[in-house]
């Protein structure tokens, strides 16, 4: 077999990822395990409450995207600040007392939707 010729070219690295995605509307959260969770908080609405099966270490607020429920590290506040900034479904920071008076319309309500993170419904 003939020795194929040598190539002076150098293969080339695939370029870094970007440290800032492109689209605008995409905001990084913390899982509560600490990965990053990006969400198109244009297209969210929250902050939303924390059920009381839902008061984990490491959980802080909540975001409804896409039909489904994001559990993430950060406060009410900060999810509202997010999803405000890019023009999303802002609602009111959830209140402590919202779940004693209306816990049942709530299970209604919550019970539609599923959550991204299935290891919540039995806390640890």
């Amino acid at each position: 077999m003939p020795a194929r010729p040598f190539s002076s070219r150098r293969r080339q690295r695939p370029s870094p990822l970007p440290s800032r995605p492109s689209l605008p509307s995409l905001y990084r959260f913390t899982h509560r395990i600490g990965a990053p969770v990006w969400v198109n908080v244009h297209a969210a609405k929250g902050p939303m409450p924390l059920a009381p099966n839902h008061r984990v270490p490491g959980l802080g607020s909540a975001l409804d995207i896409g039909g489904k429920r994001q559990y993430v590290r950060e406060s009410p506040e900060e999810v509202r600040s997010a999803i405000a900034a890019a023009g999303g479904d802002v609602q009111p920071i959830p209140d402590e007392g919202l779940w004693v008076q209306g816990r049942e319309t709530l299970r209604e309500i919550l019970g539609s939707l599923e959550a991204w993170d299935e290891e919540l419904t039995t806390p640890e």
